[in-house]
Parts: C-alpha cells; sequence; structure tokens
C-alpha cells in the first residue's frame, strides 16, 4: 500500500514538473515569437520610410515634421498648460492645427534645402566639415529662421506688425540662447555622423521636444 502511495506521489510530481516545463517554454515561444514580430514590423516600416525618402523626400519629411510639430503642441497643451485650477485647459484644435502646418509648409521644406545645401557646399565627416557646418547653421541660419517662425506663427492668428515685433524685443534672445542649449550639440551630431536623407527625421525627432517648447512660447501670442 505504501509502494502504491509514494508511486502515485512521484507520478504526480514529475506530471507536475514536466506540465510545468511545457508552460515554460510556450511562454517563452511566444515571447519570442512576439519580440521576433516586433523587430520585423519596425524594420519593416522603417524600410518602407526609407523607401519613401528616396521616391519621395520632400513630401515624406513634410508629412513627418508636420506630425511631429502637432504631436509636440498636444503635448504642450496637455502637460504644461493648466487653467487656474491646476487641471488641463480645452484643447485647442486650431492651434494644432497651426502648428502641424507650420512644421509642414515652413520647417520642413526649408530645413530640407539648407541641409541639401550645407552638405554640398561643405562636404566631407571630417572634424574640420563638421564644425564649418554646425557654425553656419547654428550662427547664420537659426537667428534667421527663429524670427521667420514667430513671424509666420503670429501672422497665421491674426496679430499686426506692433503686436509681432513686441513678441521679437521679448521673447527672441531667450528663445536663442534656448535654441542653441538644444540645437547645438544636436546638430553636431546630425551635421557630422547622420546620413544626409536621415538628417531632417532626426532633427524632427529631437524637435519634438523644441516644438513643445515652441508652443508653449507661440501658442497664444494673439491673447
Amino acid at each position: 500500500m505504501i509502494s502504491i502511495q509514494t508511486t502515485s506521489r512521484s507520478f504526480i510530481k514529475l506530471f507536475s514538473q514536466r506540465r510545468a516545463q511545457n508552460i515554460s517554454r510556450q511562454r517563452k515561444s511566444y515571447s519570442n515569437a512576439s519580440s521576433s514580430s516586433s523587430t520585423i514590423n519596425f524594420k519593416s516600416l522603417f524600410a518602407w520610410y526609407s523607401h519613401k525618402l528616396d521616391t519621395h523626400p520632400l513630401t515624406t519629411k513634410c508629412l513627418t515634421s508636420g506630425f511631429i510639430h502637432g504631436s509636440g503642441d498636444i503635448c504642450c497643451q496637455t502637460f504644461f498648460e493648466k487653467d487656474s485650477e491646476n487641471k488641463s485647459k480645452k484643447w485647442d484644435m486650431y492651434r494644432t492645427a497651426r502648428m502641424s502646418f507650420l512644421g509642414f509648409a515652413l520647417i520642413a521644406p526649408v530645413m530640407h534645402n539648407w541641409y541639401g545645401t550645407l552638405m554640398k557646399s561643405i562636404p566631407g565627416r571630417n572634424i574640420k566639415a563638421t564644425l564649418q557646418r554646425l557654425a553656419l547653421d547654428q550662427f547664420m541660419f537659426a537667428p534667421l529662421l527663429l524670427p521667420t517662425w514667430i513671424w509666420s506663427n503670429m501672422t497665421l492668428q491674426g496679430c499686426n506688425t506692433n503686436a509681432i515685433q513686441s513678441k521679437l524685443k521679448l521673447d527672441y534672445w531667450d528663445m536663442l540662447k534656448a535654441n542653441w542649449g538644444l540645437w547645438v550639440p544636436t546638430q553636431a551630431i546630425n551635421l557630422g555622423i547622420v546620413p544626409n536623407r536621415y538628417q531632417v527625421l532626426f532633427g524632427n525627432m529631437v524637435g519634438l521636444v523644441w516644438s513643445v517648447y515652441l508652443s508653449y512660447k507661440g501658442g497664444n501670442t494673439k491673447s
């Protein structure tokens, strides 16, 4: 009788161990399959995006920039702007549309042509060429693009010339210093390492942070 009980217990223990091992293998197999599927999907998406950059470079960059600038504005309105009761304000869809439009119609086309001009005028990936491109980008181009953005943004809001000039006098220098703080190291990488066709994309990815800042500084300048 004791022998039968011992055998039964051994059988149950062995069965439980085998079942646990099978469950573990199934979970590991599912996890590997999911990870592999995610990797394949990401690679496929990246390959598709790269193909679009080859076939429709400007359109692809414009759409990407518009999406990122709109997303930055939504983040700004949701997380950084509160009402008197410390609650998120009602979403201003027209403001998001305006920011997206500026990313689509102003930032992306200008950056696309500017990067192309820089890389053709100062080719090479050595330190000297990178520093020359960086100096032109941050100390000649950026100080011109920033007031262009401010002027365009406020014009779309219906602001007059006096209001635009006042805004420039009030915020331009602070915004330019903030620009240098973020974009000097970013552009050192972008203009020195990143392949030409991905430069606008790389700039836009970092630009999500910058677009939140721009939205915060210029989202509702009319009011």
